[in-house]
């Protein structure tokens, strides 16, 4: 009678145990077929394919074993900073006595000393919300100033504030090498109103208000007005056409470069990292244009006629320092 049982019973068991791994997210027949996968991949010297399904198996079902195979393929590939997190991880996961654990201890030493360290301070004079961002990932306040572990090779600083233009620098590190960058938020973005352009003659310059300029837009100044947000219509409509075909092109190369899983090689990697940079330029370029050509024609069709000679001047000056922004 116990007998009959005993299968019912292990049948009762595996049950719980999937329900159970269900509801963790877990997915242990996928995360097993998966590192099978990333094996057969290592033998090939696929490294690309490996890493991914060495990394999702491990999302799907973390495992000791999975972990140590994620971070070889990682040193592989030259990840080295995801490498020694990844050891870090398994000598603190497997259980004392486990032999790989000391494998993993010494692997996490020895490439503590290859890593490149990057440390990146805001200067004191960046505006309220300024953030900087690293290969598109954010770091806090806690983060800068801290020599942080980085893959070898090329990186992308990008720091963003409101009303700025994003300012972007790049670094190169070599195998435990320590850099330092100081940086700060971008130029000021034009928005084609009258502040910063000092007063005209006879002109009162003790407002700087929309309604101030409406009105000095109604005489004959009103012309001048138009031709200047239409130029910076006109400016931000250049930037926007350039950098859509820039990114055209980037997205080609991503195309040719990246697999269905996305996986890039270099070529794609760089374009990938080129195309996240030129949206936000993209964008702000398009913003530009649209409100400055439907300012420009607004003003132009509630506005006198002004003389050509005074409309030229501003004009060419605002074309100058849109051009300085980008």
């Amino acid at each position: 009678m116990v007998r009959r049982c005993v299968p019912w019973m292990a049948a009762l068991v595996v049950a719980v145990a999937a329900s159970n791994a269900a509801a963790e997210g877990k997915d242990p027949a996928a995360a097993d077929a998966l590192f099978r996968e990333g094996r057969e991949a290592m033998k090939r010297g696929d490294y690309a394919a490996a890493c991914p399904r060495f990394a999702e198996s491990q999302r799907l079902d973390p495992a000791g074993g999975t972990v140590l195979n994620l971070a070889e393929c990682e040193i592989k590939m030259g990840q080295l900073a995801s490498a020694w997190q990844h050891y870090q991880e398994a000598a603190d996961t497997l259980p004392a006595g486990d032999p790989r654990r000391d494998h993993a201890k010494a692997q996490a030493a020895a490439l503590d000393k290859r890593l490149p360290r990057l440390v990146v301070r805001l200067q004191p004079d960046a505006p309220a919300g300024t953030k900087v961002q690293r290969d598109g990932i954010e770091w806090s306040s806690v983060a800068l100033g801290s020599a942080l572990p980085v893959d070898p090779g090329r990186h992308v600083i990008t720091v963003t504030s409101p009303g700025r233009a994003d300012n972007r620098i790049e670094v190169t590190l070599s195998e435990a090498e320590r850099k330092e960058l100081s940086v700060t938020a971008g130029a000021l973005l034009d928005t084609g109103d009258n502040r910063g352009l000092g007063p005209q003659a006879g002109t009162p310059s003790t407002s700087t208000s929309a309604v101030r300029a409406d009105a000095t837009s109604r005489g004959s100044g009103g012309r001048t007005w138009a031709y200047v947000a239409g130029g910076v219509g006109a400016a931000g409509l250049v930037v926007a056409t350039i950098s859509g075909l820039m990114l055209m092109s980037k997205n080609k190369t991503i195309d040719s470069h990246c697999d269905a899983d996305k996986t890039c090689d270099d070529a794609g990697l760089d374009a990938a990292s080129g195309a996240k940079g030129l949206v936000p330029i993209n964008t702000v370029g398009w913003v530009v244009a649209i409100a400055g050509i439907g300012t420009g024609t607004y003003l132009f069709l509630t506005s006198g006629p002004s003389e050509k000679a005074t409309a030229a001047t501003p004009t060419t000056g605002l074309g100058l320092r849109w051009g300085g922004v980008f």
